[in-house]
């Protein structure tokens, strides 16, 4: 058996220092005192496309920067208290609750301009506005019993004020009912005690709505582009878009209506190089006008720059440093974007 010499022993040492050096070297480049010790994200709730989005982001941060993360559940305007308390960095507002939270206004008034930054798009959920009958306009509505009013998501309000001032109808015009849960409306289509109703879902249609689809023939209310420029006028948080041919059966074509995007959010004072590793982590896989590999988790996470330029012109609200430098960087943002940006945090002051 060949002896080792006490030198070979020592090179091979130093080698193995060597290279974990420069291992840990790199990995220190990335990593910041300044960076949290633990990240939370507050999620939307188990099973939805933003929870499953957290879940695998939360992955690839630990993977990638070493940061532990926890996803917890909570909602709305509560998921973005969380984060202005501290108590959470990132969020999961739809374009709706981020809109009102930047500027101070709406239910979140009491608390002031809310200190959030826009992370990126996630995915769009659509207005399903659907009745028993074929009815081909939201006037044909009248003296309907519509299940439109739904206190946790005052947008489907906001849609139906609008489409009624569109139609120079009034109020009471519709019978119009409130529903505690989504699920109500489902049940009170079936039931036949609601004529129509409203909820929301990504273009190719959730659970709720194929199983309303296998009781009773689910007819979509399709709105034209002169009734969706109009809402989007009067809150420009919407954008046009459809729900997608085969949602539903015998629906063979997409049917217009308005989308509202769900977003990722972070607090203002997270540190711009993490957010940019982050926004790396979440984006280095899109293109332009094509999805990322996040799609592997749930189809509907198709998000794309586009899209998250489009929300910046939509002037939801500003976007984070980090996020800038990272849209530079990929070639996406232009001195256009730079003069919304410095309008968003103007606003937000």
């Amino acid at each position: 058996m060949k002896k080792i010499s006490i030198c070979s022993i020592f090179f091979l040492l130093i080698s193995i220092l060597f290279f974990h050096g420069d291992v840990l070297a790199s990995a220190s480049k990335k990593r910041s005192d300044s960076w949290p010790k633990v990240l939370t994200i507050a999620s939307t709730p188990v099973q939805t496309t933003g929870y499953v989005v957290a879940s695998a982001l939360g992955k690839r941060i630990e993977e990638k920067l070493g940061i532990p993360v926890t996803v917890t559940v909570s909602i709305g305007n509560a998921a973005i208290r969380l984060v202005v308390k501290g108590s959470a960095e990132l969020c999961q507002p739809n374009e709706f609750n981020f809109y009102h939270a930047v500027r101070g206004i709406g239910k979140l008034k009491q608390h002031g301009k809310a200190p959030l930054r826009y992370l990126t798009f996630t995915y769009p959920l659509y207005v399903a506005a659907m009745s028993r009958e074929k009815i081909t306009s939201f006037s044909d509505l009248k003296g309907k019993k519509c299940m439109f009013d739904y206190p946790a998501v005052p947008h489907y309000m906001m849609v139906t004020d609008a489409l009624l001032d569109f139609h120079g109808m009034k109020k009471d015009d519709l019978v119009i009912l409130k529903s505690m849960r989504g699920g109500d409306v489902s049940d009170a289509l079936i039931a036949r005690t609601a004529d129509a109703g409203m909820r929301m879902s990504p273009p190719r249609g959730q659970p709720w709505l194929k199983e309303l689809d296998r009781k009773m023939a689910v007819n979509f209310l399709p709105l034209s582009d002169e009734e969706i420029n109009y809402v989007i006028k009067k809150h420009p948080f919407f954008f046009a878009g459809s729900l997608s041919a085969g949602t539903t059966k015998g629906q063979d074509q997409p049917i217009k209506t308005l989308g509202i995007g769900q977003n990722l959010v972070v607090h203002k004072d997270l540190p711009e190089d993490l957010v940019y590793e982050i926004a790396g982590i979440l984006m280095d896989s899109c293109g332009k006008t094509t999805p990322g590999d996040f799609t592997k988790y749930r189809p509907s996470a198709a998000w794309t720059l586009q899209d998250n330029m489009d929300a910046l012109t939509r002037k939801v609200g500003p976007f984070h440093p980090g996020v800038v430098k990272y849209l530079k960087d990929r070639g996406v943002w232009t001195s256009e974007h730079d003069r919304i940006q410095a309008e968003m945090e103007a606003l937000n002051k």
